[in-house]
């Protein structure tokens, strides 16, 4: 809950919020929307790579030969890592391995050609870096699939204290 002002209302009057705080529910679900897109966009770029779909790699819409370093890796990367983050599954690592995997392809693609992302074209990729290093850094959010296996696991924990004593693996901090 915000403070509020000690003046109680009397008629039409509101009370107005003394803090700029976003209700929590709304937060959440911006998170896990923004985790979502970011991954469905990054799925897209992977499917392109690998299937010649939503445009291909060239203007013909090609794509990595099977097997060819690196891109065919990175593309399969991108489709895998870009699904498991925009459903919230093992998101902290992958978001980790997706943001490495940007990271290199910025400089070793786009910085040799000017260091600047806009003047090297490499905006998406250090977009795509950071927002993942991002997403590693805060979790998957209230909407994710990691968020309703670690509810059960604790569920179970609870469950297992009750009904044992057993504290061992219990966190209070969670």
């Amino acid at each position: 809950t915000s403070p509020r002002c000690e003046a109680r209302p009397e008629g039409n009057t509101r009370v107005i919020p003394l803090s700029n705080e976003q209700p929590a529910r709304l937060v959440a679900a911006v998170h896990s929307a923004v985790r979502a897109v970011v991954g469905i966009l990054f799925a897209c770029h992977g499917a392109a790579g690998l299937f010649g779909i939503l445009g291909g790699i060239s203007p013909n819409g090609g794509t990595f030969q099977f097997a060819y370093w690196p891109g065919w890796w990175a593309a399969l990367l991108g489709l895998v890592g870009g699904a498991l983050v925009a459903v919230g599954l093992y998101t902290r690592m992958t978001a980790l391995v997706c943001s490495a995997m940007m990271a290199y392809v910025y400089v070793t693609v786009h910085m040799p050609h000017a260091l600047l992302p806009t003047q090297s074209g490499g905006e998406t990729a250090a977009l795509f870096s950071l927002i993942f290093l991002l997403v590693a850094s805060i979790g998957p959010g209230s909407y994710a699939i990691d968020t309703v296996l670690q509810r059960r696991r604790r569920a179970n924990d609870i469950r297992r204290y009750l009904d044992t004593g057993d504290v061992i693996g219990i966190s209070i901090s969670d």
